[in-house]
């Protein structure tokens, strides 16, 4: 029996199943975001000061002594402006927009005569869906991400808004870097349906492991290929990096610190925001395979 794919279902449940991975990825990712925010914080101090943990905390504390409650604020800077992003842009642009561009590559495809049940297909609907989705992200929601990411970098509100005040494209610094980062995010996608055709199975139909494993697995090489693209978004949405291309400020980092700036924090990061990502993935997949056998939208 051929394994099932997302195409399959009819354009009525492609719908339903999109408006059900977005509640799912509301209760999976903003839990997810809430636990994790502080961890992802210091990575992105870590980045941007090109220093090791304990560095950029003394740089960031600014002079204060380092109590619970001091570390406690400087962790969780932005979080409310990271709500808005998380929930109002992130969420529902990754867990409406990417389904709905594979719907529409699938339809394609099938009304080309091509089979979506066959397993390079589906790696490749699924990846170029991602692809298109995680470079269309920094360009429409990306501003919400830059001043989020200025504050976890120590920025005051009122230094982030004067900034966009005086220079409005600055809402979009790093968007390229951003854009890069995204792609080879994409290939969590691709990884994650592989280790699923490789099991016999699919999003639908794989257990709990099964998801686990594969979300882990291209979290994993998603994160490693697109670090030292997340380092130079860090790096021009926190410092003053006007006038330089993304390209100029990744050679600037590699020149001074080598590939090791590049990849600065990238343990932490690999900890802190790759077990989030597994977390709110999964958690999302569970949520949504529930709902979607509860109204058998997956059914013959």
């Amino acid at each position: 029996q051929p394994i099932r794919s997302f195409s399959t279902a009819s354009s009525h449940s492609a719908e339903k199943e999109t408006k059900v991975r977005l509640i799912a990825a509301t209760i999976g990712g903003g839990a997810a975001h809430g636990a994790f925010y502080g961890g992802a914080t210091v990575v992105k101090l870590a980045q941007k000061h090109q220093e090791g943990y304990r560095g950029s905390m003394i740089k960031a504390l600014e002079g204060k002594p380092p109590t619970f409650i001091n570390l406690f604020k400087t962790v969780h800077k932005g979080f409310p402006e990271s709500l808005a992003y998380k929930f109002c842009g992130q969420l529902q642009w990754r867990n409406a927009a990417a389904p709905s561009i594979r719907a529409f590559v699938d339809k394609s495809l099938q009304n080309n005569h091509y089979d979506t049940t066959s397993p390079l297909v589906r790696v490749s609907s699924m990846t170029f869906s991602a692809l298109v989705a995680g470079n269309l992200e920094p360009w429409i929601i990306g501003p919400m991400d830059r001043v989020m990411t200025d504050l976890q970098g120590g920025s005051s509100r009122s230094d982030v808004f004067t900034k966009i005040r005086n220079t409005p494209k600055s809402l979009w610094d790093g968007a390229v870097a951003a854009g890069a980062r995204n792609s080879f995010g994409a290939t969590a996608w691709g990884f994650k349906e592989g280790y699923l055709i490789s099991q016999g199975t699919n999003y639908h139909e794989a257990d709990n492991k099964q998801l686990t494993i594969a979300n882990t697995i291209g979290v994993i090489f998603s994160m490693t290929l697109g670090a030292p693209f997340d380092t130079t978004k860090t790096v021009m949405q926190t410092t003053d990096t006007q006038g330089k291309s993304t390209l100029d400020v990744m050679e600037g980092i590699y020149s001074k610190r080598g590939i090791q700036g590049l990849y600065a924090g990238f343990a932490g990061k690999l900890g802190v925001q790759g077990t989030k990502m597994v977390c709110a993935f999964t958690l999302t997949d569970i949520v949504a395979k529930q709902v979607l056998r509860l109204f058998q939208i997956n059914s013959d």
